[in-house]
């Protein structure tokens, strides 16, 4: 429950699904399962995952992306990713200080089943060919879900845990079918070991 809510302060705007529950706990996980030490930051479209909001995003813009929000802690921009369009690219601060340590990407929304698992397993593929195969991986649903149509019901509901963890030797990659309201798509998370270690460290020193 501790990391839960210390990953909610990271990305403010998601309400605790149980989605996002199992997507937390599949990033620590992930981070735990990280025994290497990699030198350097996880990088993010060959930008490294690190410094301030205002910077970060400013590299981000020189690579095509159209800034839509930024408060201090979070930014919001649009542009094309791995060969899709009109995604969202979401960038969190750390609690207390201005340094960037997790990036979310939200793909175009999907009306259907066909459409959401295409995205994922195109992106599964590309993951899996960079990166190996995931050291985590869950397909899951509640309750009765033998069609295609209640499967996608389960994901727009929050009632589903799909979703594959990737680790590289500087941080973690997320895949997963996620919601938002009653909108279904891909999300892709990436967390930077460094930084989330120091943002762990920062919320350990108001224990």
């Amino acid at each position: 429950m501790r990391n839960e809510k210390l990953f909610s302060k990271f990305a403010p705007e998601y309400k605790t699904t149980n989605v996002m529950k199992r997507i937390i706990i599949c990033f620590m996980c992930l981070m735990m399962a990280i025994a290497s030490f990699g030198q350097g930051h996880l990088t993010f479209k060959g930008v490294a995952i690190d410094g301030t909001l205002i910077s970060f995003v400013q590299k981000l813009q020189d690579k095509g992306f159209t800034l839509q929000f930024r408060d201090g802690k979070t930014a919001y921009l649009k542009g094309d990713f791995a060969g899709y369009q009109d995604c969202t690219i979401h960038v969190y601060t750390m609690r207390n200080f201005d340094l960037v340590n997790n990036i979310t990407v939200r793909f175009p929304v999907r009306e259907d089943w066909s459409g959401l698992m295409s995205d994922y397993n195109n992106l599964y593929d590309m993951l899996k060919t960079k990166y190996g195969k995931p050291v985590e991986e869950h397909k899951e649903f509640k309750g009765f879900s033998d069609s295609e149509t209640i499967k996608f019901f389960r994901v727009r509901k929050g009632e589903s845990n799909y979703n594959a963890c990737f680790k590289t030797a500087n941080g973690g990659i997320v895949l997963a079918l996620d919601h938002n309201e009653m909108e279904c798509f891909v999300s892709l998370k990436y967390l930077d070991k460094e930084n989330s270690q120091k943002a762990k460290q920062n919320a350990m020193s108001d224990l």
